[in-house]
């Protein structure tokens, strides 16, 4: 007597097409995030900080190589770093201070160079700037921002001020920004 295939049931038959379509949404789900991590490892991600005096001033630095540009402080964050680490490295480097707080406010994408650039608004811990050899020229507070200014800087800058100009509203008596 001939043995009949074992022909699969209706729940089997299911089964099968449902994992295949699980296997099918897991490959697209997996190759999208291949593709979106090989973006991002294209990415130059620098991470500055919005840095102001008692009087409001912001600093500014000249950094070596800079064809006298005017920047903020701040830089490229290495493979493995988290943007605050980023931030608080690039400070001690520069100006051989240490950041008490940072908090993001702000992102400057150039997606034609495939770069983008995080302001955060930092507070240092008291200290003196230092310059170390070879990666400033100069650094100043400043109530205006320069002529010659980095791209980045003149956007956070614009951003920067339209904050500053947005109208206040009261709300139970309290001024608040909108």
């Amino acid at each position: 007597m001939k043995k009949k295939k074992a022909v699969p049931t209706t729940g089997a038959v299911k089964t099968a097409v449902r994992r295949t379509r699980t296997r099918r949404l897991l490959d697209v789900k997996a190759a999208s995030q291949a593709a979106a991590t090989d973006e991002r490892r294209n990415k130059t991600v620098s991470a500055f900080a919005w840095i102001q005096d008692e009087f409001g001033h912001v600093l500014l630095v000249k950094k070596v190589g800079s064809n006298g540009a005017w920047g903020l402080p701040g830089g490229k964050v290495d493979a493995g770093e988290s943007l605050a680490e980023g931030l608080c490295r690039e400070i001690r480097e520069e100006l051989n201070l240490k950041v008490r707080t940072a908090e993001p406010i702000a992102v400057f994408e150039r997606p034609q160079r495939g770069s983008v650039a995080v302001l955060y608004r930092a507070l240092l811990l008291p200290g003196n700037i230092e310059l170390p050899k070879g990666e400033l020229e100069a650094w100043d507070y400043r109530k205006a921002l320069p002529g010659k200014a980095t791209a980045s800087t003149r956007y956070f800058w614009d951003v920067m001020r339209r904050q500053a100009q947005r109208p206040l509203f009261y709300v139970d008596g309290v001024a608040e920004k909108n």
